[in-house]
């Protein structure tokens, strides 16, 4: 059988047909490849991808810039619809050069902990980002007598407390929970309900009696108040005040001894 190219009307011979195959193979070839460095993905000899960037040598997918993914995600674990991610083991979260990375991991008795990578680091909410509430079972601040030094006494507990002043009040609306897009009327209510009633003190006013209290934001020009740190300073006064008491009876007692004889 004789095989015709259609633009001359010459016989092709079967080296002129293997030629031309080669030489349509080595186009498709040499322009995949170049798509492939022109947008930047590379697949080195142990199957490791680079998208954006050179793969590298530990990692089997290594990514440099966004990514979208339109679907749930799992690391270590079969994803699910319930979570766009899911994951499997430890995880650490590292926010820059200034801060200490946040773990996500079991403690010893193998429970689910969220910890920061070194001690006395980080935060939970920020002054002007605040969270609504924090719901627990318990608070345990750290208080072991090995950890602290310079001691010293509470001077003048009472006075300090009769120098504060309580007050009810309510949350500004421009600071409290934003309700313009919520349709639920009765989330509305709530959250408005939680916005008003409020008791505690003044952080200006502690500020000029018990500085040790109160927290200043410079960054966003906010203050805060630490409450458990008062309780030290109530049970020095209930003592002193105690003591005050005592003598007082004392003192009635001598006056009733004088006045019967």
């Amino acid at each position: 059988m004789e095989l015709i190219d259609r633009n001359n009307k010459q016989t092709v011979t079967t080296n002129q047909i293997y030629f031309k195959m080669k030489k349509q193979v080595f186009l498709a070839a040499a322009l995949f490849f170049s798509q492939l460095i022109y947008a930047q993905i590379e697949i080195n000899t142990s199957g490791n991808i680079g998208l954006g960037i050179v793969s590298s040598s530990s990692s089997k997918l290594y990514v440099n810039g966004y990514s979208y993914l339109n679907s749930s995600v799992g690391i270590g674990v079969t994803p699910s619809s319930d979570y766009k991610l899911r994951v499997t083991g430890p995880v650490n979260v590292n926010c820059g050069a200034h801060s200490a990375s946040l773990i996500f991991k079991w403690n010893s008795n193998g429970f689910a902990c969220l910890y920061p990578s070194a001690n006395n680091q980080g935060y939970i909410g920020r002054s002007d980002f605040a969270f609504i509430a924090m719901y627990a079972y318990d608070f345990v601040e750290l208080s072991d007598a090995r950890q602290k030094e310079n001691f010293k006494n509470i001077e003048t507990p009472l006075k300090t407390i009769l120098s504060l002043k309580g007050l009810k009040y309510d949350i500004k609306k421009e600071y409290s929970a934003n309700t313009d897009s919520i349709k639920d009327n009765k989330l509305k209510e709530k959250l408005e309900k939680q916005r008003l009633e409020h008791i505690g003190f003044l952080a200006q006013d502690v500020e000029k009696v018990l500085p040790e209290v109160v927290h200043y934001d410079d960054s966003t020009d906010v203050y805060a108040i630490s409450y458990s740190k008062i309780i030290p300073v109530l049970v020095e006064a209930m003592k002193e005040q105690q003591v005050n008491y005592t003598i007082f009876i004392k003192s009635i007692l001598i006056m009733r001894c004088f006045t019967v004889n």
